[in-house]
């Protein structure tokens, strides 16, 4: 355990990584430089059941002993002497199937996603070098995933229901590689394509060219569930260079995504906002969609930002901005990171701030007509019983009963990592740590 602190690095790149120090009563702390993750990834269902990977293996803890699904060094079925070697991002559903990214080493495939649920023999749903739908190629590496819950399919596929996986992934075909949006169905294993790079974006001039950050939204109805996806794309030979997207996958898959929001569109907020200039993260529930903007205006650079779809129709509402308020002040936020958000009007993100004793951490707004922030937890918190303080927070996942989940590093206590419970600016354990 390093309790020596170092000035803090922040990621943006790939979601303001991990924030570093202090609270409320305290010096100012920072996070250390290379930190050691070994809870490097979790999730969790809303019957609070948490999946978390470790350098051993995948855990499942929902007792009060952890319940391991997966070991390091397993021989992964179908891989023709493939074994497990590391572990990527990993979902759980309400139903407590697991979908994980692993590494492998020996066999035929460098890697895939797999499926397994508690007591059950894992198996392979997508392969490294497995055929890529709607492409010239083979699938070479996988790296971002989601998770639906069971929805019906009733009269659309030759099975009652099943759970969805949502991946990005990267195919390589002769003479380069492409990436894409995929979808693979956890009964009967078929993969399909949703979005791919070069793919013309639909009645507008212009293609996809990237795809950056994408959230997921299952709603189960009889006879026919829904799937629905909105994801973040650069686009070249279009007017717009970045745009968000939302398309359905079931009950009937779109011919072309939907644009909600584009680069060059005005920002709500007020004067000195400006214009929609770069999208970074989305998160979609049943009633809004937000998401994290830069923009072009003089008053704020970023913002925090709310889109309800009535039809046709799109409203936008800025909901935090760049030099707003943190809640029970001093301070001011300065950058914002990932989002989860639940169905009922609340979001929570990441971001850091200034003139606070603290460069950042975890937020609460409500969504809906009225915006009410508060803290989730602030990097300097203390940690419950003698585990020390928060020195980095890692992921986190808003369920929805309003408690949110999260990976922190720690110093100057027992332990090294924990998964705790945010609620009501209270932290609570979970009883994981290293």
């Amino acid at each position: 355990m390093r309790r020596r602190h170092r000035p803090i690095v922040l990621l943006l790149g790939v979601g303001l990584a991990a924030l570093g120090s202090a609270s409320r009563e305290r010096p100012r702390a920072a996070m250390p430089e290379e930190p050691s993750v070994e809870l490097a990834h979790l999730s969790v269902n809303d019957h609070e059941e948490i999946v978390y990977t470790t350098p051993e293996g995948i855990f499942l803890k929902s007792g009060p002993r952890p319940l391991r699904l997966v070991a390091a060094g397993e021989e992964a079925p179908m891989t023709r002497g493939g074994r497990f070697r590391t572990f990527g991002p990993v979902r759980i559903n309400r139903r407590g199937t697991v979908v994980f990214h692993a590494s492998l080493q020996g066999g035929e495939a460098s890697s895939g996603l797999f499926i397994v649920r508690a007591r059950e023999r894992v198996r392979p749903l997508v392969l490294a070098g497995q055929l890529a739908p709607q492409t010239r190629g083979r699938f070479a590496a996988f790296e971002r995933l989601e998770l639906t819950d069971r929805i019906r399919v009733f009269g659309i596929l030759p099975i009652p229901e099943t759970e969805v996986v949502i991946f990005r992934a990267i195919v390589e075909e002769e003479g380069g590689t492409r990436s894409g949006l995929f979808f693979a169905l956890v009964a009967g294993g078929d993969v399909g394509a949703l979005v791919l790079q070069g793919q013309p974006i639909g009645v507008r001039r212009g293609r996809y060219r990237a795809f950056g950050d994408f959230s997921t939204l299952s709603i189960d109805a009889f006879p026919l569930g829904t799937v629905r996806i909105a994801f973040i794309a650069e686009l070249e030979g279009a007017e717009a260079p970045e745009g968000i997207f939302l398309m359905t996958l079931f009950p009937r898959l779109s011919e072309f995504a939907r644009p909600i929001v584009l680069s060059g569109e005005d920002a709500p907020g007020g004067p000195g906002i400006g214009r929609f200039e770069q999208f970074r993260f989305v998160s979609l529930n049943r009633n809004e969609l937000a998401f994290v903007a830069t923009l072009t205006g003089e008053r704020a650079k970023e913002g925090i930002f709310e889109t309800v779809i009535v039809g046709p129709l799109v409203f936008f509402q800025s909901k935090v901005l760049q030099g707003g308020n943190v809640p029970f002040g001093p301070g001011r936020f300065e950058r914002f990171g990932e989002l989860s958000s639940n169905n009922s009007e609340q979001l929570v993100f990441r971001a850091t701030v200034i003139e606070r004793d603290t460069p950042g951490g975890l937020y609460l707004v409500s969504l809906g007509p009225l915006t009410v922030t508060t803290t989730v937890a602030e990097i300097g918190d203390q940690a419950p019983q003698r585990d020390g303080r928060i020195a980095q927070i890692g992921e986190f996942i808003l369920l929805e009963n309003g408690k949110t989940y999260f990976h922190a590093s720690l110093t100057d206590g027992d332990a090294r990592e924990a998964i705790y419970i945010g609620s009501a600016r209270r932290i609570f354990p979970t009883g994981i740590q290293r």
